[in-house]
């Protein structure tokens, strides 16, 4: 398979322009009228912008440790995602369906499993989306007599809000670093 640096680099900066047109045009949850807070049953209650950043970064948290659950089954994994997905892999052409999408994990899946876990380093919600950059910490075990390494790789998420506040994974990007080390 031959590599085309052209059109890895284009996504990349197709994704990140996109991040920020949507960082710039939408309105963040502050700017939202606000919705009444009933104090007498919830002394330490905040702002809806805290309260709904909060919930975000909850459903964020759920919705990633199921990523991160390399024995969840692929129907849980591939019902997180927006059908109008985009994906994006170091060294691979975006992906932009489910079923494309769920052909590559399975096809990585084929060779090992990973046992890793989300961060999330920052969250930004906003009135349609919420932006999140993260990093994965974890362990690649493949199959066969191959030893298991260690690797660290940076994220971008782009969470699409639906019509009932959840949230699905519309956008992802992976910037893949080199391994940490091999376990002896």
């Amino acid at each position: 398979m031959t590599y085309n640096i052209t059109s890895h680099v284009s996504a990349k900066w197709i994704f990140l322009l996109m991040v920020f047109y949507f960082a710039v045009s939408c309105k963040p949850l502050s700017a939202q009228p606000s919705m009444p807070i009933d104090e007498s049953n919830n002394p330490h209650s905040h702002n809806r912008m805290h309260n709904s950043q909060q919930t975000d970064k909850q459903q964020v948290k759920d919705i990633l440790s199921v990523l991160d659950d390399h024995t969840a089954p692929m129907a849980n994994k591939m019902a997180l995602w927006s059908d109008d997905l985009v994906y994006l892999a170091p060294g691979q052409e975006p992906l932009t369906s489910k079923k494309t999408l769920e052909a590559h994990l399975e096809e990585q899946n084929s060779h090992g499993h990973s046992e890793k876990t989300h961060k999330i380093l920052e969250l930004h919600s906003y009135e349609e989306i919420v932006l999140v950059r993260g990093q994965i910490d974890g362990t690649y075990y493949p199959k066969g007599a191959g030893r298991p390494a260690q690797f660290r790789n940076k994220t971008l998420f782009i969470f699409k809000r639906q019509p009932d506040q959840s949230l699905i994974i519309w956008r992802a990007m992976y910037n893949h670093e080199p391994f940490i080390s091999s376990k002896q």
